[in-house]
């Protein structure tokens, strides 16, 4: 009897062995009616093989780059569907500050010709030739202005058209005037 109990420990032992080598539940052992001793030991063996379990599936895919940054993966993603990528795209950083306050401001438009006009966004004069590094597209006619512009906290791509004197909040997505 003294040897049985001995070699139940000794399983015991190995099986929390492996499932701590394999990071997988133990298949329930059977319980032996003459044994009153392994089925008090079961409960322990559960336990530990609960408390040895990982939190993280190591056998989920790994999704991330070790080559891109994320704002890498998201504009080589946008021109592999034939998408326009900016600059701010590109040049994202993870450790920039995102500020609250964020909003597209369009005080005036001076327009001559399709590549020959001014429009003053958030406080900057931009013409055909600098163009603000967040403004992925942008279309200009006498009253408005259609741009495609990347917000860094959104990590997305926001289309909009703005006339003067509108103001787009972008954390609350409301359109104002002046």
């Amino acid at each position: 009897m003294k040897k049985i109990l001995t070699c139940l420990a000794v399983l015991l032992q190995a099986s929390a062995f492996v499932v701590a080598a394999t990071a997988q539940e133990p298949a329930p052992a059977a319980v032996d009616p003459a044994a009153p001793q392994a089925a008090a030991a079961q409960p322990a063996d559960a336990a530990t093989a609960a408390a040895i379990q990982p939190s993280v599936d190591l056998n989920a895919p790994f999704t991330q780059s070790l080559l891109f940054s994320p704002a890498e993966i998201v504009a080589l993603r946008r021109a592999a569907q034939g998408g326009s990528v900016g600059t701010a795209v590109l040049n994202a950083d993870s450790t920039t500050v995102i500020p609250e306050k964020r909003v597209i401001s369009l005080a005036g438009v001076v327009y001559r010709a399709p590549g020959d006009w001014i429009v003053w966004l958030n406080g900057k004069k931009m013409t055909p030739k600098d163009i603000l590094p967040e403004v992925v597209e942008i279309k200009v006619s006498q009253d408005r202005v259609h741009l495609k512009w990347f917000d860094i906290g959104l990590n997305n791509v926001i289309s909009i058209t703005l006339r003067p004197h509108q103001t787009y909040d972008i954390v609350t997505g409301v359109l104002l005037p002046g």
